[in-house]
């Protein structure tokens, strides 16, 4: 069973998208220097299909202006599907005060989904020039490896993955920790991030009752990234220093 939306219809506003006021979001709300910026946006509804490919994103001075092309849906199956949001990247901009404006484009009309303000916050002394967030490791050393996920600001949240000396898999967490030292000349060599090792243990398979999981500390670990994709990583565990030579893995 389905619709059929004529102009009749869309002289209605039954599938024409949305109005002018603001019909979008920044991710993240709070952008930073080196973060990728993206918009978050349903340009049309579920009878519409959107041109992927055909987003146009222009600047001028401090004003940023996204253009989405979407084909405007004739036929639409009951019930409707949901509209569909939609990412476009931005990119990484330089710390100020921004304003932005996205618009819902057809072939016969142009609307706004609204214009705000955002702005981009400066980087501090000891932030670090890149993100890390990988799966790190030593390419003639299979068996083991290095997660790394690193948050809009700069918190590090690691798991480390080996084998111990019974053979048995081990799972050892960094939630937390601080970055050291300035990167004064803008290179990667002084990015070092130092964060307290627990081993945890738990139930395997089924339901996994929290009480059973157990966080111990065993260690510290210390990261120094000396390239985009090299590192230097330093743990000692249980009173043992192992000092390891990783990058990022390849896909």
């Amino acid at each position: 069973m389905y619709r059929h939306i004529g102009l009749l219809s869309l002289a209605l506003g039954l599938c024409v998208g949305f109005p002018a006021s603001a019909q979008f979001t920044l991710v993240p709300e709070a952008p930073r220097v080196n973060e990728t910026i993206y918009v978050r946006a349903t340009p049309g509804n579920g009878c519409d299909t959107l041109r992927t490919r055909d987003f146009a994103t222009t600047m001028s001075n401090n004003r940023i202006t996204v253009v989405m092309r979407v084909i405007v849906g004739t036929v639409c199956f009951e019930p409707s599907p949901p509209p569909q949001p939609v990412h476009v990247a931005i990119g990484q901009l330089p710390a100020g005060d921004y304003q932005i404006e996205v618009l819902r484009q057809t072939d016969t009309t142009t609307t706004s989904l609204g214009t705000r303000s955002f702005t981009v916050q400066a980087r501090k002394p000891l932030d670090p020039l890149a993100n890390y967030s990988d799966l790190w490791w030593n390419p003639e050393q299979s068996g083991w490896g290095l997660n790394i996920v690193q948050h809009p600001d700069n918190a590090i949240f690691a798991t480390w993955f080996e084998y111990d000396e019974d053979g048995r898999p081990g799972w050892y967490v960094v939630p937390d920790g601080a970055w050291s030292a300035a990167d004064q000349n803008r290179n990667f060599a002084n990015h070092f991030f130092n964060g307290p090792v627990y081993r945890t243990s738990g139930p395997t398979g089924g339901a996994v009752d929290a009480a059973q999981v157990t966080r111990t500390l065993v260690g510290t670990a210390a990261f120094q990234f000396f390239e985009w994709d090299r590192m230097n990583a330093t743990l000692t565990i249980n009173g043992r220093t192992r000092q390891l030579t990783l990058q990022r893995q390849a896909f």
